[in-house]
């Protein structure tokens, strides 16, 4: 209080007591004084700052107010006045009637009003306004006909002997003050008697207060002090037992906490797929059901990251009402670059099935592929043959005399027939023969399928749905299925294996390929022109890898040998197949064309590009 809130005498000092395990806050206050009407908003104003600003720092830097106090005792001269006139106030004293006083105690009336002290109580006044007194005298000061409050004295709660002591103590001291200052009564300054020395209270019925007296006796001060006793109940906690409350109260929090979330429970917590084949697809459904109060919005994602190439999961996220149960599909499935993948890692993974403010659910998945041939690159191919395997038996024979020719460009002795796949050496030795039939039930009559067709045929092959072709292409299916099992398993070809069924393999072999056998910058090229066959050579000489190299001059060869140089229809469309599945040109070209250049499509230059090396 006072000048900025900081300067002046009035304000208020605090302790904070420990009893037990009872906190206890003591106050002691000095309010503003005067008797006129702002004083009282002064005063108003003045408690509510001191009760707001206290605080106590306790252990751990712990900072406290009041109001975490078990009890607040608060004492000191709080000014307060009585609302009437002086002669009223002073005859009412002379009367003994305390009560019509007690109507217009400003310090009653504020608590009342709300103004000031809210929530604080002060026990009843029964002993007379304590101030303003004349010192070591009974008169209050402007006392005109020097009345004494010598009865007062007697109605007090102290010994009599205390009150007798004090009276030979300041006797001496009376008596010389109003011998030697004679003018001081005349001089003195008048002021109307209040109860300005109070004792409050804020509490729990723990606190009792009473009885609420005044100390006449001490007559040194033109107040005289107030007393209040308080009589408290302690409270004092047994530790093991508190702890042990503590401890129940976090568990049985938890588990409340627990029952509100979301909650999930998942029919099977570890799905195998069993064998999987290149091409093929294995299903499996997992439920995963709400079991919780709330709604539940879950999601999946892999344990490692992306999900790998190799599984499919419908749908990955959702909402689940109490109750509901939603069908998770799982499907594992081998083709394209999975197999390259799966050349070099085990077909497993984990799933986190997680629940928005929940908990999360382990899903482990395992499936044993079925290694093939099929979908690998022919670097890798040749890097996993057994050593002892170099070159299929067989695979040369009857073929001896296409090894030499005069044509440019590359031959089948140019490479190494080591750094040819074992698959495709064998493909070729069973086609040997003339280009007259090769294609077989590929163009039946009653399909006459151009190349785009029989590409579609390829898709089909693995699959189990029924064709809408005619029968001969369901048998020519199973025999190419059969042809594909006996590679993966580097088993014989049964007797009688038909011509068409191995071509079929071997166009489905380069069609599953991760990449296509050509590189990209000849698909580049085959969008702009035709290049020269030298100029074709020297680009697959500096693009390719020995092995790739070595796999088309070998096929290469084999289709050349088909021909003997002749124009056939069979070899033609051969040609639009394999230029088909080496040149993929799924990207258009950038750069437009015009002229004689532009009435040639792409895909008739990869076949032209193709034939430059037969």
């Amino acid at each position: 209080c006072g000048v900025l809130g900081v300067f002046g005498n009035k304000g208020g000092v605090a302790v904070w007591l420990k009893v037990h395990d009872t906190a206890l806050a003591v106050v002691c206050a000095h309010l503003s004084s005067g008797e006129s009407g702002p004083d009282v908003l002064r005063r108003n104003q003045d408690a509510e700052d001191i009760l707001e600003r206290i605080e106590f720092k306790l252990e751990g830097d712990v900072y406290v107010t009041l109001e975490d106090a078990d009890h607040c005792i608060l004492v000191g001269d709080l000014n307060y006045r009585i609302g009437m006139g002086d002669t009223q106030v002073r005859s009412l004293i002379n009367v003994g009637d305390l009560s019509a006083l007690h109507v217009a105690d400003q310090l009653q009336l504020a608590m009342a009003g709300g103004a000031a002290f809210a929530g604080w109580r002060e026990c009843q006044i029964t002993f007379p306004p304590t101030y303003k007194f004349r010192r070591g005298t009974d008169e209050y000061a402007g006392d005109t006909e020097g009345s004494s409050r010598e009865e007062s004295s007697k109605e007090m709660s102290v010994p009599p002997s205390v009150g007798k002591d004090m009276d030979e103590m300041w006797q001496g001291a009376t008596d010389s003050q109003v011998v030697s200052d004679g003018q001081a009564k005349r001089k003195e300054k008048v002021r109307t008697p209040a109860w300005c020395d109070r004792v409050l209270w804020k509490s729990s019925p723990q606190l009792q207060a009473g009885p609420y007296i005044s100390v006449p006796e001490l007559k040194f001060s033109d107040h005289r002090p107030v007393a209040c006793a308080f009589s408290l109940r302690c409270r004092e906690y047994k530790t093991e037992d508190v702890k042990q409350a503590i401890s129940e109260a976090y568990r049985l929090a938890d588990l409340q906490e627990m029952e509100e979330q979301p909650r999930i429970e998942v029919s099977s917590l570890n799905v195998n797929f069993g064998d999987v084949e290149f091409c093929s697809s294995v299903n499996s459904n997992v439920r995963i059901a709400n079991v919780g109060p709330v709604d539940a919005y879950w999601s999946i994602e892999c344990a490692e990251g992306e999900l790998p190439c190799w599984l499919k999961v419908r749908p990955t996220a959702g909402k689940a009402v109490p109750g509901e149960e939603v069908e998770l599909h799982l499907t594992a499935t081998v083709k394209g670059l999975a197999a390259e993948y799966l050349a070099r890692n085990t077909m497993d993974t984990i799933l986190v099935v997680s629940v928005e403010g929940g908990g999360a659910s382990f899903l482990s998945l395992s499936a044993a592929y079925v290694t093939s041939c099929f979908g690998l690159s022919v670097d890798s191919l040749v890097a996993a043959r057994p050593p002892d395997r170099a070159i299929a038996a067989g695979a040369g024979e009857g073929t001896d005399a296409l090894l030499g020719t005069e044509r440019d460009g590359p031959t089948r002795e140019a490479a190494s027939e080591q750094d040819v796949p074992l698959e495709v050496q064998r493909l070729t030795s069973l086609l040997e023969g003339p280009a007259e039939g090769l294609l077989g039930r590929l163009v039946t009559p009653e399909s006459a399928l151009p190349a785009s067709d029989i590409m579609h045929f390829l898709s089909e092959i693995r699959g189990h749905s029924p064709l809408h072709q005619s029968g001969s292409w369901e048998a020519l299916r199973n025999d190419t299925r059969v042809i594909m099992t006996c590679l993966d398993k580097d088993t014989p070809f049964p007797e009688g294996t038909q011509r068409d069924a191995g071509l079929a393999t071997l166009l489905l072999f380069f069609r599953e390929m991760p990449s296509s056998l050509l590189p990209e910058s000849v698909a580049d090229l085959c969008r702009l022109c035709l290049p020269s066959h030298k100029a074709a050579e020297q680009l697959l000489q500096e693009s390719l890898s020995p092995q790739a190299m070595a796999t088309f001059t070998h096929v290469i060869g084999w289709v050349r040998g088909l021909g003997d140089g002749q124009e056939i229809k069979e070899i033609k469309t051969l040609v639009a197949l394999l230029a088909g599945l080496w040149i993929r040109l799924h990207r258009p070209s950038a750069n437009g064309s015009s002229g004689l250049e532009s009435q040639v499509s792409p895909a008739q230059r990869a076949e032209d590009f193709v034939s430059l090396f037969l």
